[in-house]
Formats: C-alpha cells, sequence, structure tokens
C-alpha cells in the first residue's frame, strides 16, 4: 500500500473509532457494495459532528445562512465538510462568538480590524458555510468569513483529497476562460496570468483571484501536511501577502494562542486534531 493509500486507510479506522456509538456504519458507494466508513443512513452525519450542540438541522440552519447545504458524500467519515464544520462550528455561536473568531483567524495569521458580521446579524451574506459569491463562477468556498469593514475571508478545506480540484467539464470551454480571465485581471495577484497556467492550478487560483486590487479579501488554505498526495504551490504562494495556508495539525496550537484563557476551547481543538490525525 503506498503512503497516500496508508493515510487515508488510517484516517478512516481512527475516525470510526471516534464516531458515536449510535453510527450504522456499511453504507453503500453509489448505490454498490457496504463500506465501514460509510454510514448507512446519510442523515447520521449529523452525528459526525464533534460539537454536540449542533447534531440537528435546526442547530446547523444557522451555521449556512437558514438552509443547510450538505455534500453528497458528507456522510462519509472523512468529509472535508464536516472536518470544516468541526473545526469552525464552535466559533459560531456564543456571546463572544465575533472576538473567538477574530482571535482564532489571527493565529492563522489573518488580521481583520473589524468585527465579525454572522449571518443571523445581516440581510445579506454573513459568516457562513458553503458560500456562493454572485458570477459565473462554480466555486463554493467551504467557510466565508466578513466582518463590519467588509473585510472578506474565503476558506479552501482538504482533508483526504488526493489533489486540489481539477477544471470541470465545460470550464476550458472559451466562454468559461473569458469569465476565468476577468476574474484574473481583477485579481491582486493574478493579473495577466496565461490560459495554461491559471488551469495548471486550477481550484487553487481560482479560490485567489477573489483577491481584488483593491479590496480587503483573504484566501485560507486548510490542509494536513500529512497527507502526500495534495500539491500545492508554495513557493509561488508566500509571494502573495493574502494568501494564507493553515495545516490542519496545528490547530491546536492555533488555538492555545487564540484562547489563552479558555481551555474548553483548546482542549477542543486538541482533541479535534487528535481525532482526525492522531496529533
Amino acid at each position: 500500500m503506498d503512503a497516500y493509500n496508508c493515510f487515508l486507510q488510517d484516517c478512516k479506522e481512527r475516525l470510526i473509532k471516534a464516531a458515536s456509538p449510535k453510527c450504522k456504519f456499511g453504507g453503500a458507494y453509489n448505490g454498490r457494495g457496504k463500506y465501514a466508513h460509510i454510514l448507512r443512513d446519510p442523515e447520521q452525519r449529523y452525528l459526525l459532528i464533534a460539537d454536540e450542540r449542533f447534531r440537528n438541522e435546526d442547530a446547523c440552519k444557522p451555521l449556512f445562512g437558514g438552509k443547510v447545504h450538505f455534500q453528497t458524500y458528507s456522510h462519509h467519515v472523512n468529509s472535508s465538510q464536516l472536518f470544516c464544520i468541526n473545526v469552525f462550528a464552535p466559533l459560531m455561536t456564543g456571546k463572544h462568538r465575533s472576538q473567538n473568531m477574530k482571535s482564532f483567524l489571527n493565529s492563522m495569521g489573518v488580521d481583520l480590524k473589524g468585527d465579525i458580521v454572522y449571518s443571523s446579524e445581516r440581510a445579506t451574506a454573513g459568516t457562513r458555510f458553503e458560500y456562493k459569491p454572485a458570477g459565473k463562477d462554480r466555486t463554493n468556498f467551504d467557510f466565508y468569513v466578513v466582518t463590519s469593514l467588509n473585510e472578506k475571508v474565503f476558506f479552501e478545506i482538504k482533508y483526504t483529497e488526493s489533489e486540489f480540484g481539477r477544471p470541470q467539464n465545460g470550464s476550458r470551454k472559451e466562454s468559461e476562460w473569458a469569465f476565468y480571465k476577468q476574474l484574473c485581471d481583477s485579481s491582486r495577484y493574478l493579473s495577466g496570468l496565461s490560459q495554461e497556467s491559471f488551469y495548471s492550478n486550477f481550484q487553487i487560483n481560482r479560490n485567489i483571484g477573489h483577491i481584488t486590487q483593491n479590496g480587503n479579501e483573504f484566501v485560507v488554505f486548510v490542509f494536513p501536511y500529512s497527507n502526500p498526495s495534495l500539491k500545492f504551490p508554495f513557493m509561488e504562494c508566500a509571494k502573495m501577502k493574502r494568501v494564507k495556508v493553515c495545516f490542519a495539525e496545528q490547530l491546536g496550537k492555533i488555538a492555545d494562542k487564540a484562547f489563552p484563557r479558555d481551555q474548553a476551547l483548546r482542549e477542543y481543538y486538541h482533541d479535534l486534531v487528535q481525532r482526525y490525525f492522531g496529533f
């Protein structure tokens, strides 16, 4: 077994052991087979949420801005969407949620000046999971943060994926490239990028393209350094001050820095890292 499949198998086995005893595994994949890491009933996906306060639809609705949008394979224990929810959901509730979120992002290197604005506090899109910007782009950001000063943070989260996303069917059509070229030309970092270069790191560049010339946007990539298959252009992105990389295994240390007086939150993130990575 190669390094990536060892990593994948280890993650699945660990998460199965950590799951609630109420979880019933052995679900099918594309209508076939019985797999130890897939829940038989997709509605049991709520049990994969580490914070028990969010283990039902009504509690999850505010996290998504009013309507829950679960991905097709979110009932797999290694779902990156559920990983993303487990990272940010505890910072979406409580009287100190804005300060907690701001401190957490600051510890990731994202320096925000305004207060975090949540979807329940504004008519237009506030901080939420599964955010889709206006326009032709098919990007759904895994997590989105906005502040009272209209600072925006777009998150791309990976867990056991073997790669960052490739161009989808039709994305190389001239009409699609015309859109992405416009995205690049208005971007702080991708202006003048060739079509070939853009598609060589398609999902990464598509995200970075949302950092505009004069705007207050950040893009943050969160993924495990222990995943041997994910390739990221570190050298290129190191020159982009508003592009941040956070290794998922470091979330406990990030929480230590962000919440020096909140033992419960610090313990939550250390437990989360142990659950997902055994660190």
